[in-house]
């Protein structure tokens, strides 16, 4: 990566977890924006989802009440069996339609969860570009300038952690694999 910035300078003292220098993270940050975003259009969906579950729930109630009420009429031969086959088959299609809404539900949700995961993923990613202090201690020498590359386990700074320790060469950690 190209180093972006640097935060320490040589005799400065930092916490564990302390940035010391930033990586170039552009990509990352527009791959965590692009998730963020497609994750408020799949909550949308999802919503958009229980609302036509919603939906279904009260035609198919409604169709119901009135297949009822004709089987009522069909005893009394105020309706004919003909009208009572339709609303049947209207019943059961409901019916079917609202098993589809809930499989899309289930989609959507699962695609959610695909996303905020995807979005854990893009922020650890984010986060390797900050190279940091791994225990307290003094930053004895910056090994590296602002604008040039670094590799996987470049030494980027020597660095005396506090304790019985005399001193450490900082390395770039291994990108782990996806």
């Amino acid at each position: 990566g190209i180093i972006s910035g640097i935060l320490k300078s040589n005799g400065d003292r930092v916490k564990a977890g302390e940035s010391i220098i930033i990586l170039d993270s552009e990509t990352e940050k527009n791959n965590l924006e692009l998730i963020r975003n497609r994750i408020k259009t799949q909550e949308s969906q999802v919503e958009l989802d229980r609302y036509s579950i919603r939906e279904s729930e009260l035609r198919l109630d409604n169709k119901k009440r009135l297949l009822e009420s004709s089987r009522e009429l069909l005893k009394n031969g105020a309706e004919t069996s003909r009208n009572l086959d339709d609303l049947e088959t209207d019943v059961m299609l409901l019916d079917a339609g609202l098993l589809k809404s809930r499989a899309s539900l289930s989609i959507s949700d699962s695609k959610l969860r695909e996303l905020r995961t995807e979005l854990r993923k893009a922020q650890i990613d984010l986060d390797r570009r900050n190279l940091t202090a791994p225990v307290d201690g003094t930053v004895l020498n910056i090994m590296v300038t602002t604008g040039s590359s670094i590799s996987q386990f470049s030494e980027f700074c020597e660095f005396a952690p506090d304790g019985n320790t005399i001193a450490l060469y900082l390395r770039r950690p291994a990108e782990v694999p996806d």
